[in-house]
This record gives structure tokens, C-alpha cells and sequence, in this order.
């Protein structure tokens, strides 16, 4: 099992994943890549000499953010660093990596950039241990948005990680952001269309409440589903 391993879902524009990846400062990287290239074009080939230890899946169809993350988090390393195309590290990558693994714990970390502003979940690590106690991000968020939450609320649940400030360190990473490039790198907008009252709804229907009002610790109020329990997704567009 590799210790570490980043998965970055890419939509759009081409020029932002590409100064992503040039901001990793690596000919090879460190440690295993997984780019889920959810663009229409399979616009990720256009990259001439992507960094050697990266893989590229192509999704035509757009798995949207929870699925293109479980892609990354499904082959097991110890901790999975997901990234957005608009995230840029000011250190090289293996350095950066060396750092968090200092002050990761088996369930992850939250990454805060240099200036002390929290990077959400544009850059954090999952750890196995997560995986293992509460399962996958529910795809039923689709295509992003709200499945942040949930995965967050699941932790609190569970009493792991930093929802409660269990064992769950944080670190002032050098990296930064680009602001509104976020969003198209997560495939949200532009290319896919979104009903932001029905993921709201979804969210309260299976935890009784919206984000800081959830009323129930099981899904859907029923003490048979365990925490890693989502149905099964309806959303997902044939290729």
C-alpha cells in the first residue's frame, strides 16, 4: 500500500490544470497521481509530457467531484491527497508531502495555506483509517456541493477527525488558491448544470436538517444504515 497518492479532478479551463501541475515542480512525481478528466474533449491529452507517475482517466460523461474523488480513495493508500486544479504549492510537491505526513494522523488532514486561510476542501488529506470507519463520499451529490458536508458530518458522528478536534492536526501548508477557478475545476460550472435546493434537500432529508441542524445520527433516521450507507445514485449520465 503506497502512503501516499493525490487525485485531481479536472473539467476546465486546460491552462489551470496545467499551472497545477507545474506548481508541483516535478519531472516524476513523488508519489502516484490520478487526474479524472471529467471534460467533454478528453482535453488532458493536449498536456505534452505530463509528469511520469500520473495517470489520466477520462469521463466524457463527468463522474462530477464525490465520484472522481472515490476513484482516488478506492485504490487504498494510507492517506489520499485531493486537490483542485486551482490549488498551487509554493514548495515542491515532495517536500510539501514530507511536511504533512509529520503532522498527519491515520484519519488525515486539513490544510491550511500560508496565510493561515483554510483551503476547505480544495486541498486535504484522507486518511484510510476515514475510509475504513465511514466509507465513500456519497455520489448522490452531483454534481458537487453539499457532499462536503455530509462527509464532514458522518466524521462528527463517528467521533473522528477534525469536525470534533479529535487527533485531527491542521497544518499552514505553503500553497494557495486562485479564487473562482475552483469552480471550474470541480466541474461545477459552465459545462454542467446544477439544482442547488434539490442537493439541499437530499442533505436534509437524509440527516433531518441543512449543514449545523442535522437532527439524526443514521441515515435517513434508520438505525440499520450504517454510516457509509447512500443509495444508490440516479444521476449519473450514460457515456
Amino acid at each position: 500500500m503506497n502512503q501516499w497518492q493525490m487525485v485531481i479532478p479536472h473539467i476546465g479551463p486546460l491552462s489551470n490544470l496545467i499551472e497545477c501541475l507545474n506548481s508541483m515542480d516535478s519531472s516524476v512525481m513523488p508519489v502516484p497521481l490520478l487526474i479524472v478528466d471529467n471534460s467533454p474533449t478528453g482535453e488532458t491529452r493536449r498536456i505534452v509530457g505530463l509528469p511520469g507517475g500520473t495517470e489520466v482517466v477520462y469521463h466524457p460523461e463527468n463522474l462530477g467531484v464525490p465520484a472522481s474523488w472515490n476513484l482516488g480513495l478506492k485504490r487504498g493508500a494510507h492517506w489520499t491527497l485531493v486537490c483542485s486544479a486551482s490549488v498551487r504549492f509554493e514548495v515542491p510537491l515532495a517536500e510539501f508531502l514530507e511536511g504533512a505526513a509529520e503532522q498527519a494522523n491515520d484519519y488525515g488532514l486539513q490544510l491550511y495555506n500560508s496565510s493561515g486561510k483554510g483551503m476547505g476542501w480544495h486541498l486535504v488529506a484522507f486518511g484510510k483509517a476515514t475510509v475504513d470507519r465511514i466509507g465513500y463520499l456519497d455520489e448522490n451529490y452531483y454534481p458537487a456541493y453539499y457532499e462536503d458536508n455530509d462527509y464532514g458530518y458522518r466524521m462528527h458522528v463517528a467521533r473522528i477527525g477534525y469536525c470534533e478536534g479529535v487527533g485531527h492536526p491542521t497544518w499552514a501548508g505553503p500553497v494557495h488558491d486562485v479564487g473562482n477557478a475552483i469552480a471550474l475545476s470541480s466541474g461545477i460550472v459552465g459545462m454542467t448544470a446544477y439544482d442547488m435546493m434539490a442537493l439541499k434537500h437530499y442533505y436534509s432529508t437524509k440527516w433531518g436538517g441543512p449543514p449545523s441542524k442535522e437532527l439524526w445520527e443514521h441515515p435517513f433516521n434508520n438505525p440499520a444504515n450504517s454510516l457509509d450507507y447512500w443509495p444508490t445514485p440516479k444521476w449519473r449520465p450514460k457515456s
